[in-house]
């Protein structure tokens, strides 16, 4: 039975991304819990930039300054208020998802993100199958949306908590990867079948789409 499920799926059962392996994932407890009572960001705007002065500049000031502030790393987003909607309403019906980063060395590391909004936490699938709510986050996105009403932005960051295992680079990746699964309507298939009917989920489709072979996890 649970080689017919991997294989209706289009699992790797040594990756142990089947049905059965994604069933429980609804009610597995909040990553969050994990980084106890320290964050990696600021969780408040207003603990990184000067809202009095954020509040006299236009949205366009306002996202060439996130993005400057961020340069460096170029960790940074700015979404609009009308994709900020449509990401956020699919976030909350959809807050799990599987992802394949592809590592330099070759080969991929399977990874899983949760959202609790206004976090996005990712973990490998090895550590959440064995950890469950204790699996120590690897990467972070805050999402700020205290410019929502006015602005009509939301500004975001990505922090790269284990540089080891996720890069600055690949975390980048990774925020830009999210964005696209849950906003795109077609990427967001992959997104809904993993979350509503994991049975049809198609982990081999959807890591040939972003050209990575399902047999090569490291």
């Amino acid at each position: 039975m649970l080689m017919q499920a991997a294989q209706k799926a289009g699992c790797s059962l040594r990756q142990g991304l089947c049905y059965d392996a994604f069933r429980w994932l609804h009610s597995a407890a909040p990553l969050a819990a994990a980084f106890g009572s320290t964050m990696p960001s600021p969780t408040k705007l207003s603990a990184i930039v000067n809202m009095d002065k954020m509040l006299l500049r236009t949205p366009e000031q306002i996202s060439s300054l996130w993005q400057e502030h961020h340069a460096k790393d170029q960790n940074a987003a700015v979404l609009g208020s009308t994709e900020w909607k449509a990401y956020s309403a699919r976030a909350k019906a959809c807050p799990y998802f599987v992802m394949p980063l592809r590592k330099p060395q070759g080969g991929y590391l399977t990874l899983v993100l949760q959202h609790q909004l206004p976090l996005v936490l990712f973990t490998t699938l090895d550590e959440f199958q064995r950890l469950q709510d204790q699996a120590p986050p690897h990467l972070a996105i805050t999402h700020y949306t205290e410019l929502l009403d006015e602005k009509k932005l939301v500004l975001a960051k990505a922090d790269a908590i284990s540089p080891h295992l996720i890069s600055v680079a690949e975390a980048r990746t990774l925020m830009t990867l999210t964005y696209a699964f849950y906003t795109d309507p077609v990427s967001f298939l992959h997104v809904h079948k993993f979350n509503h009917s994991p049975a049809e989920f198609n982990f081999a489709e959807m890591a040939r789409e972003l050209g990575i072979g399902s047999d090569q996890a490291i």
